[in-house]
């Protein structure tokens, strides 16, 4: 029940917030600082994620790019209270915490610990060389998702599975945005009626009810 509760209040959290304050669609363009940092370019009408063009605001909206300011006050799981005191991840509820703020996918959490950078600034002629859109450098003990450097190994494996997950649901934007967005977030399409768990290989169209 703690669980389902949990999740219900993100998803509420973040159908307010994309209904309360949509992406802008008109000003100028800022891909150069986007695509570095991780933002929304209003003029392009694309958002960037560790250097990733993302051609969706609904997709890129529900990324959670920077995180949220909530009300810990208002949350009732053990696990994510301890993890909010102590820049932790709570499994059960997939929520994470950094510096005061909460992260509602894995990837955005793992990528805001991490540190964007250009490939210029990269000391190791290695890692500068061989910069691939996922990569870990034994001799750094560092590794790249897209742009960022993450330091944790564990950190970068999941965050690793997650980009690889984003990277699919990007592909599926032309079939269906908002299968997309359910394949990303292990959830149900409700124009396609298909559900996506964990591994999204074998979903099948959920049933209509009676």
């Amino acid at each position: 029940m703690q669980k389902a509760l949990c999740r219900l209040f993100v998803s509420l959290l973040l159908a307010s917030n994309l209904l309360a304050d949509p992406l802008p669609t008109t000003g100028d363009c800022n891909c150069a600082d986007a695509r570095v940092r991780g933002g929304w370019c209003p003029a392009c009408r694309v958002g960037y994620l560790a250097g990733l063009s993302v051609p969706s605001a609904m997709l890129f909206e529900a990324l959670d790019a920077h995180g949220h300011e909530i009300d810990l006050s208002a949350v009732r799981c053990p696990t994510c209270k301890k993890s909010s005191e102590h820049d932790g991840y709570c499994e059960v509820c997939r929520i994470g915490f950094y510096r005061k703020k909460a992260f509602f996918t894995r990837l955005t959490f793992e990528l805001a610990r991490g540190t964007p950078l250009k490939r210029e600034a990269l000391k190791c002629e290695e890692c500068r060389r061989h910069m691939e859109p996922t990569r870990w450098c034994e001799r750094c003990d560092t590794g790249n998702i897209g742009n960022v450097l993450v330091s944790s190994k564990q950190g970068y494996e999941a965050a690793k599975r997650e980009f690889e997950r984003l990277l699919a649901a990007i592909k599926m934007l032309p079939q269906c945005e908002r299968c997309a967005l359910a394949y990303f977030m292990r959830t149900l399409c409700p124009d396609c009626r298909k559900s996506f768990d964990a591994e999204g290989l074998n979903d099948k169209p959920r049933p209509e009810s009676p």
